[in-house]
């Protein structure tokens, strides 16, 4: 999913936003929070594509490699239930 899509900017309801552009896209709503988590994670890549691109390109210059680099131990929460 697009996670720039102006439905997923406004507070509330998040869940549901996210499941219904799930469906619009042709894929299963998440049903539960490490769905929701991987659903998430799994969109970020593109919308990190897009951004060094966009970036990139107003500099004037070529990315071929982006790392994104963080801790482990600080991620494991969100998934917990």
């Amino acid at each position: 999913m697009d996670l720039d899509a102006r439905e997923l900017l406004p507070l509330g309801d998040m869940l549901g936003r996210i499941a219904e552009a799930c469906r619009r896209l042709g894929r299963a709503a998440p049903r539960t929070r490490g769905e929701v988590v991987r659903c998430v994670v799994d969109s970020l890549a593109p919308s990190y594509r897009r951004a060094v691109r966009r970036a990139a390109g107003s500099a004037g210059r070529a990315v071929d490699v982006a790392r994104v680099v963080g801790r482990r131990e600080a991620a494991t929460g969100c998934c917990a239930s």
